[in-house]
Parts: C-alpha cells; structure tokens; sequence
C-alpha cells in the first residue's frame, strides 16, 4: 500500500467447479436443481456435521477441522462461522476452541469483557471476529464507524503500533459508560492480543456457507455428489470418501462393471450406486477405455466374455492381452457371470482367454496366475485392490481360514474408544509398515486399512526381532494378526493394536 500499489488475491476454488458439476448432474437426472445460495435449515446437514462426515466439504473438509466438528456438534451457520475462525493457530493457543465447545455443549458459563456482553453473546464471550472488535470501539469505546473501521485496519495488517494512538480515546468512551479502569485495562490486553490473529467474520461467513452448501447437497443429492467428489479425489482422498460412504449408507459403491462403468465414475440413480471408472485400473488408458465404451454405446451391452473378446480383437485395437486380464481381475465380468461372492471362479476367465489367444507365458515364475493363490477368495480381493483401488474384503472370514484362537473383532469395537486392553484378531490391507529406529532398537509402525477405515498396529522393539521377517516388503499385501487393542491416549488418540509376545502376524 505504501508503495501505491494494489494487491488482489484471485483464489482459484476447485469447489466451484464441483458446485457446477454436481448441478449440471442433478439437472441431466431430471431433478430439480437447488438454488445453492438461498439453502434453508436442516438439522439432518448438521447431523452430518456433527458426525464427522465432511468428506469433500469445502474448508470443513481438513482432518483438523472434521475433528472438531464432532466435537463441537454445530447446530447452526453461526458454529459453523465461528469454526473456520476459532480452529487456527492463533485462536487455539488461546484455547478459544475447547472454550466455545464447553460453552455451547458442557454448560461452561461464558465470561464476557466489561460492555462485550451483547456482542460477544453468539460467541460465548470470545472475541473472535475484526468485526467485533469494531463494535467494541464504536458502541463502547465511542468511534466513528470509520475511525472503528481504522482500527480494524490496523488490526488486519498487524500494524500494532498504529493501534496504540487510539487507546486514550477509547479509555475515555469506556470509562464515559460507567467501566473503571482496571476493567478497560482488561479489554484492551484481550484487543491486543486479538490484534495478532483476528479474522473477519465475513471471511468465515463465506467459508462457512460454502461448506454448508456442500453437505447440503452430499445430504440431498448423494449419487451425484459422490460421483463428483471421487472423480476429482487422489489416492488418499478416495480412501476417506469411501470410509464415510459406508457409514452414512446413502449409496453403494459397486466395482468395475463392463456393461455399466463409464471412463471415470458413472452413477444409476434408480439404484443409487456409483461404478467404478474403467480409466481407474492401471494398465488401462483413456483411449483403450473410451473403445469399450464407444464400441458398448453403438452396439449395445456385451452378452458375454466372448462376445466382448471378438469385439475387440481386431487390427489396431487398443485391448491387449494386459487389458483382458485387468479387466477380469477387477471384477468386471462379476454380474454378467455370477461371481459376485466367488470371485475365486473369474481364473475360469482368464484360463478361458488364455486359450482363445493362445497365450504364451514367458515367465512362468512371475506371472501371478500361476504362482497366486488362485482358489482363495482372498487373492482375487487383492488383486481388484491393486489393480483399482477399490475392494471389500471379508477379513474374518480369513482369519477363521487361519485357525487364529482370539476372537475376531468387530469393526465397532475397534473404532470404539478402548480404555482396557483386549486381545483380538483382526486385518487389513497394508499401505504402510514403516520401521524406524528408538533408544531400544528397532520397531515398527504400520498403517493397516479394513474396508476403508484405517487402524495403527505398533510392534515395539522387544518383539520386533520376532516379526521382522513378515514385516519386510509386507506393504500393498494383506495381513491378519493377533494383537492387544487398547485406546492411545498419548499419541495416536485413536485405538490401536500392539503386537505382543505371544501375537501371530500372518501376511498374505
């Protein structure tokens, strides 16, 4: 400013552009399109909220901030405002966060500034917003509205110094209305202290409705929320979308489909459900996908494995040998042939291909058809998993096969909060085992996912020498284990497993 120059923040908001897509959706389902700036109350969108399922929602959407909703239980736009506000370096180590949530869920008494009480009151005392501060110095400090709004200025720009000229002046405007001097004293300390993280509340009123419209409409309008939301999610993202579809139950989510995926997600409203994309499985690219799909538009849905062979073996087909392959493993013939439940019998396919093509296998050792637990349900759930990203898998089933002696435990009890330690089995994929070095030796930490939930196994060094053997390599695999399940109140603030002396860890 100083210098005379104007600085814009142009903010590229890829929200907007799902806003437009999951309406564009909405509208080409034959449904009406809401109008998302003029969205009424619903208590069923704070429910969401409540619960933590902000998967996708803009600004509210963050680890952090998806941890504090479920404690904060919002019940209105004004707790969503004041979240994007209080959970924030500034405010948080002033502990305003855990405040407001004991003001407004655990009957704490809210402590109001002298002549703050009426401005503070949707806040519970705090001040938390420029714009409050702004009605302290105008309706009790005695400003102007544009001397208030000099103040906030400064605030903004942290320019502390320039606040100290109006001190005197907002002294003489308390004290004119009955405050003593200790108490304005007091008032300005908090100001100052403000002065160092305020935020405006228009800020946080436009973060917050645009978070509100987001779960607004995964509430109302799920499949085509969803379908938007996981065509622009990463690896990391989809995990996390998928754990919160389970558990709201709006949709099902169904794998790969040769007769009803599209390039990337496609739902059916009529059964709300979501198709994995076919551009999802590796090996298979855009163009390879977009020849199925144009090939099933002009000649309608394939009747079987064979009339989808001859379709697409010709000169310059993008369908390869790999493609056939992936495609079986992923599951895409499932429905057409009945193996929804045994997946074990899509090997029938491949042998089946195999021999039309007359396939050569060049190396017998490293081809996974001949080395792979063909007959286990199991080995056909990892390989969709591999392959797409996306498989269920029934792990207790599993660990019966393994004749473990613990009891296996419910996904409910190894979310719950377990206070006395259980020993359980139970599995999981594993996206990581990373082993790292203490003042003991060596242990290990893996990160293990159960149907897109995810849990902590630690194997500390006294029994890591035992495991280290398993551990080694042991990611993108699955694992079934014996181990004390036991809430970290420390570290993990989670439950997690600790394998012990008498564990097993069986990598599959």
């Amino acid at each position: 400013d100083d210098a005379g120059f104007l600085k814009d923040d142009i903010l590229g908001i890829k929200q907007l552009d799902k806003f437009t897509d999951i309406l564009d959706l909405i509208k080409h389902n034959g449904k009406e399109v809401p109008n998302i700036y003029n969205l009424p109350h619903d208590p069923e969108v704070f429910r969401y909220f409540g619960n933590g399922w902000n998967g996708d929602v803009f600004q509210l959407g963050s680890t952090g901030l998806t941890e504090y909703s479920k404690a904060l239980k919002p019940q209105r736009l004004e707790d969503l405002i004041a979240a994007t506000a209080v959970y924030r370096p500034g405010p948080m180590e002033n502990g305003y966060h855990t405040t407001y949530v004991k003001c407004k869920n655990d009957g704490q008494t809210p402590t109001y500034l002298w002549g703050t009480e009426s401005i503070a009151k949707d806040t519970y005392g705090l001040l938390i917003y420029q714009e409050q501060v702004m009605q302290v110095f105008q309706e009790v400090g005695g400003l102007s509205m544009k001397e208030a709004d000099d103040v906030r200025r400064a605030m903004g720009k942290k320019k502390l110094s320039a606040l100290l000229k109006w001190k005197e002046k907002v002294a003489e405007g308390f004290i004119s209305k009955g405050a003593s001097q200790a108490q304005f004293d007091e008032v300005w300390v908090a100001v100052m202290e403000f002065a160092k993280y305020g935020f405006n509340k228009s800020h946080s009123a436009a973060y917050a409705m645009t978070g509100y419209a987001s779960q607004w409409l995964k509430v109302h309008f799920p499949i085509e929320y969803w379908t938007v939301a996981l065509d622009y999610a990463n690896e990391e993202d989809t995990l996390k979308y998928l754990s919160e579809i389970l558990q709201a139950k709006a949709i099902s989510i169904q794998s790969p489909d040769i007769n009803n995926s599209g390039m990337s997600m496609i739902s059916k409203q009529e059964s709300s459900t979501i198709f994995w994309g076919l551009g999802s499985i590796k090996g298979i690219g855009e163009d390879t996908a977009m020849q199925i799909i144009s090939d099933r538009e002009k000649n309608g849905d394939y009747k079987s494995f064979a009339d989808f062979y001859f379709r697409h073996v010709f000169k310059g087909s993008k369908v390869k040998k790999q493609t056939f392959e992936a495609l079986i493993s992923s599951g895409c013939f499932d429905v057409l042939y009945g193996f929804v439940g045994a997946e074990e019998k899509r090997y029938s396919l491949i042998k089946r291909y195999r021999t039309y093509k007359k396939v050569k296998v060049s190396n017998p050792k490293r081809d996974p058809y001949t080395i792979g637990q063909l007959d286990q349900r199991w080995w056909w759930g990892l390989q969709q998993k591999r392959l797409t990203g996306l498989a269920f898998i029934d792990y207790k089933s599993i660990a019966e096969e393994m004749n473990l002696n613990t009891p296996f435990t419910s996904l409910q009890e190894a979310n719950g909060k377990q206070m006395k330690p259980i020993f359980r089995s139970f599995g999981g994929y594993i996206v990581e085992a990373k082993i790292a070095k203490g003042a003991k030796g060596e242990y290990c930490r893996m990160t293990i996912e159960h149907n897109y939930k995810l849990f902590k196994i630690m194997i500390w060094s006294n029994e890591f020498e035992d495991f280290k053997a398993q551990v080694k390599g042991s990611e993108k695999n699955l694992v079934i284990f014996e181990g004390e399940l036991r809430y970290d109140e420390k570290w993990a603030k989670a439950n997690q497993f600790t394998l012990k002396e008498n564990s097993k860890l069986i990598v599959l």
